[in-house]
């Protein structure tokens, strides 16, 4: 198994295949970003496509991008999925550390399902609330 962070330019032509990956997460975020929203933002280099690959094959995908706060900056993983995510997540939650840390985050945080707080060892700060107007 390995983790990559795509390039941009790259982003492309594999984004039919994490874009299958994300599916079940792109439906929950659908009243604030399509799929082609997403990737234009990947190629315009405002969000990071991390890769999970196994042999020649895409199993597991998230997206990234920046939070600034007035005392720190964070990397916020907001789009994740794939097959068999116990073979690939601990890799990917390193990958997105050291990258975070590489480009000066004080923090990486999660928003997600449950299931990423348990598979990835996150703790649980608050509850994200959402209503339509």
């Amino acid at each position: 198994m390995r983790i990559v962070i795509c390039r941009p330019e790259e982003a492309a032509h594999v984004w039919h295949h994490a874009e299958r990956c994300l599916a079940g997460t792109l439906e929950l975020i659908k009243d604030t970003h399509l799929p082609h929203d997403v990737l234009a933002a990947i190629l315009k280099g405002e969000m990071f496509l991390f890769l999970a690959i196994e042999g020649d094959k895409i199993v597991g995908a998230t997206v990234c991008h920046f939070m600034f706060y007035p005392r720190m900056k964070a990397l916020l993983v907001f789009l994740g999925g794939g097959t068999d995510m116990p073979s690939w997540v601990t890799q990917m939650d390193e990958a997105h550390q050291q990258f975070a840390r590489a480009q000066g985050c004080g923090r990486l945080e999660i928003v997600g399902r449950p299931g990423w707080e348990r598979a990835a060892g996150y703790r649980k700060t608050g509850v994200a609330l959402v209503k339509g107007l």
